[in-house]
């Protein structure tokens, strides 16, 4: 039996019973047979491990504000303009097609030109965009449409796309499709690829489930009449293979298929423009060690607010709460915003992140995964009181922290 709707085997239909009652907590509308399904799929109907993945993701969207992410946030116009893909067209049986043009993205260009966890947000609303297609494409043929195609074009595809830091953010948006958007790739056609791409697929392989590995298609030099073996030909722009074109005559379609390119040099944001630089409190962090700074928030929905840069080299940063008195390790701790590494030593690291109630939180600069390289961190951190957040943006200052110079081989507060 293949696990999907009308398709379930006696022991899948008692999984199915058994995964819905251990969910009955975070049961929400939208958690149909089909949906549940996915994840039991995904985890090869193990209950016990289907419902870790799912919680795991819930806590993970909310921390993200996926919900939201599609109406409240803006990437910046550098991704817009120079990330290549897009969603264009669908297949024969009503799957949405995505299109990457892979080869034509300037990674140097954008990870100068703003920070690795702006392109991993818009990453996420690139798949939240495809999930509303899918619902979208449901509506539209009356049936329940669960996959999408991509196809990746490696034409122009070189040395400057394996590029350490690119490969970075490469394996995270790996890490991220697998347990928060499962069952949802039909197949990925390969077109134009050449010794590059191998290169690629050998990093990408421990990241990928073996379903998944499976479903990744190296089309030949014949791409063109393969594709149109299940997308009609008015569903895909001329360039690849298709008829369409935008109202302009492009035959990219880059009015919905972003087409990369070269980021002009006025897109590239200072590597440092931190305020009050000369009350800036620092700290080194050595390899493979982390350290942990305590900030108390007093006021329901204050602020924490955070800007940093290392002088060399990335680093991890998160923020935590304590959630009893006294020692506490990370792993135990409440996540505000989870530990993520941030290329920092490129483009400053800044935001901020609510504190919705008061108590001891935890700032973590973690270099736990480096075992060459210590890392000195610049940074500036606040907890605001709610009302303050406001004249922030009108304030020339963050404010101001005493200075200091930590060196620790490693700390645990």
């Amino acid at each position: 039996m293949s696990g999907y709707v009308g398709d379930l085997s006696a022991e899948q239909e008692e999984s199915l019973k058994q995964f819905r009652e251990k969910l009955k907590d975070v049961m929400q509308p939208e958690f149909d047979d089909y949906y549940l399904l996915k994840w039991l799929r995904a985890r090869k109907f193990n209950v016990d491990k289907a419902e870790v993945m799912l919680r795991k993701n819930l806590q993970w969207r909310k921390q993200m504000d996926v919900e939201n992410i599609l109406e409240t946030w803006t990437p910046p116009e550098v991704l817009t303009k120079y990330y290549p893909g897009g969603l264009f067209g669908h297949t024969k049986d009503g799957l949405p097609v995505w299109i990457e043009p892979a080869g034509s993205l300037d990674p140097k260009g954008l990870l100068y030109s703003c920070k690795k966890s702006d392109i991993i947000k818009y990453k996420i609303q690139h798949c939240e965009m495809i999930q509303r297609a899918l619902k979208g494409q449901s509506e539209k043929f009356g049936c329940r449409i669960e996959n999408i195609i991509v196809i990746c074009d490696f034409e122009h595809y070189g040395l400057k796309h394996l590029w350490r830091p690119a490969i970075d953010i490469f394996k995270e948006v790996l890490n991220m499709y697998e347990p928060h958007y499962p069952e949802t790739l039909r197949k990925t056609y390969i077109i134009n690829a050449n010794r590059f791409f191998s290169v690629l697929f050998n990093i990408a392989k421990p990241f990928l489930s073996e379903d998944t590995k499976d479903k990744v298609v190296l089309l030949g030099a014949n791409w063109k009449q393969e594709l149109l073996k299940i997308i009609d030909v008015d569903q895909l722009p001329v360039k690849w293979g298709g008829t369409a074109v935008d109202e302009n005559g492009d035959i990219c379609c880059g009015s919905k298929i972003g087409m990369g390119g070269q980021v002009p040099e006025h897109y590239r944001l200072p590597k440092h423009h931190l305020l009050d630089n000369d009350k800036l409190a620092k700290v080194t962090v050595a390899r493979g060690s982390k350290v942990e700074l305590e900030y108390t928030s007093n006021l329901p929905h204050s602020v924490l607010t955070y800007q940093f840069y290392t002088e060399s080299h990335d680093i991890a940063f998160g923020v935590y709460r304590r959630t009893v008195d006294g020692k506490q390790d990370v792993e135990d701790m409440e996540q505000i915003r989870f530990t993520q590494r941030v290329n920092c030593h490129m483009i400053q690291e800044d935001g901020c992140v609510q504190l919705k109630e008061p108590g001891t939180y935890v700032v973590v600069f973690d270099n736990s995964f480096s075992w060459i390289n210590s890392k000195k961190v610049v940074y500036n951190i606040q907890v605001l009181p709610p009302y303050d957040i406001y004249n922030l943006k009108r304030s020339s200052s963050f404010g101001s922290l005493d200075d200091k110079e930590v060196v620790l081989s490693s700390t645990r507060l």
